[in-house]
């Protein structure tokens, strides 16, 4: 909790109106952990914090379609939806992105 702390009075002391941003607080590698401890971590991080904290692992993908939808919640313009990028694989071709 210690490194939180840290890391907000440092994103203040910056400048730049950085801690007014939104931000996410995620526990990662959390397939390295049982259920039970996932759930004690999160709780115990999220009340001493005031922060909901979301359980990541890359390696299963437990919490990543969570994550990424919170994370475009964030990047939406103010009053707007978010423009969804797209790909194309030949110029006549346009494709949403989907990062899934």
């Amino acid at each position: 909790m210690g490194d939180f702390h840290t890391v907000r009075r440092e994103i203040n002391a910056y400048g730049a109106d950085l801690v007014d941003k939104p931000f996410l607080v995620a526990i990662t590698k959390v397939d390295a952990l049982a259920e039970e401890d996932v759930r004690n971590v999160r709780q115990t991080l999220s009340e001493a914090i005031d922060v909901p904290v979301v359980a990541l692992s890359a390696h299963t993908g437990i919490g990543m379609p969570l994550i990424l939808d919170r994370l475009f919640e964030i990047a939406k313009p103010s009053g707007g939806r978010a423009e969804t990028p797209t790909v194309s694989s030949r110029d006549d071709e346009q494709e949403p992105w989907s990062p899934i």
